[in-house]
């Protein structure tokens, strides 16, 4: 098996994937696009309420956050940039927003000229990076002086390394499947016959062809260098996921805040014993949710 967990391995592996779900990759996410739209709506009327001349998003997807800014009524621009390293995914995204300009580019080395850029947006990003920090260096050297960097929607190191809430993740993750015996029933059928994820045997496919690899990956190896920072992704990582110190290390940080504190129960469920849970969880543990949303700006 593949064993070493090498940059340009991880952004492959990105890219394939998202080329090969660009189609379908809105309908199975329903945490980014149905569960925390909402919420991203009025985080972003209520600290990105300006004009910024020019926006990149980095990492754009099909367009999602452009989609979030147009319904939100701010921020203002003059020229919006949507950068992602699929190309299919720019496809959709310029079939969403063809006022945009699509670059396709490695967020690690964005073909931008240093100071040139107003806001930065990044959602749900970080996490697929084999360098998150040589991004943030990237994001300090193209924005301007007092341009905002907005993180959102990554995986929190602190979760991973708190106890209580791992484990009461844990706990609830295993109480939501069970509930779902059907689902549970598929799970174990496709597990004793050994089906494999198409998408993740054409990516393996096509890594062998290109000589990136001898032998094919298992499932859970391919889902953890997708989301390669993840603690949750493939296999349970313990010790995964973004550091929020860091971000002090390049920005100003003007603020911060954590959620989905059950978890991807907490990310992906708004019912009323889930969100009784949140906010105590929230109370005693306010730094410490599974996912992070910050504003950090150029000083």
């Amino acid at each position: 098996m593949q064993s070493v967990r090498n940059g340009d391995l991880v952004e492959e592996i990105n890219r394939l994937f998202h080329d090969l779900t660009a189609d379908s990759y809105h309908r199975v996410h329903p945490e980014i696009f149905k569960v925390q739209h909402s919420r991203l709506i009025r985080f972003v009327r209520t600290h990105l309420n300006g004009h910024f001349p020019v926006i990149l998003d980095a990492g754009s997807g099909d367009g999602f956050m452009l989609s979030v800014i147009k319904i939100a009524g701010t921020p203002t621009y003059e020229r919006f940039l949507m950068l992602d390293i699929s190309y299919k995914m720019l496809v959709r995204a310029r079939e969403n927003h063809p006022e945009a300009l699509a670059i396709n580019a490695s967020s690690m080395s964005i073909p931008l000229k240093d100071e040139s850029i107003d806001l930065i947006t990044v959602n749900s990003v970080l996490h697929h990076l084999p360098e998150p920090e040589t991004f943030l260096m990237e994001a300090r050297r193209i924005l301007k002086k007092g341009g905002i960097l907005f993180v959102n929607h990554e995986p929190n190191l602190r979760f991973s390394r708190n106890s209580v809430l791992w484990h009461m993740s844990s706990i609830a993750s295993i109480i939501v499947r069970n509930a779902n015996p059907v689902r549970s029933l598929r799970r174990i059928i496709a597990s004793i016959r050994g089906i494999r994820n198409p998408v993740y045997m054409e990516i393996n496919r096509i890594l062998k062809q290109k000589g990136l690899i001898d032998e094919f990956l298992p499932d859970a190896v391919i889902s953890s260098y997708i989301d390669f920072h993840s603690p949750t992704a493939g296999m349970t990582r313990r010790g995964e996921g973004i550091d929020p110190d860091i971000f002090g290390k390049y920005f100003r940080v003007k603020h911060i805040e954590t959620y989905a504190h059950l978890g991807k129960i907490g990310e992906k469920y708004s019912g009323r014993i889930v969100v009784q849970m949140e906010s105590m969880l929230r109370r005693r543990y306010p730094m410490d949710g599974y996912k992070l949303t910050a504003i950090l700006v150029k000083e």
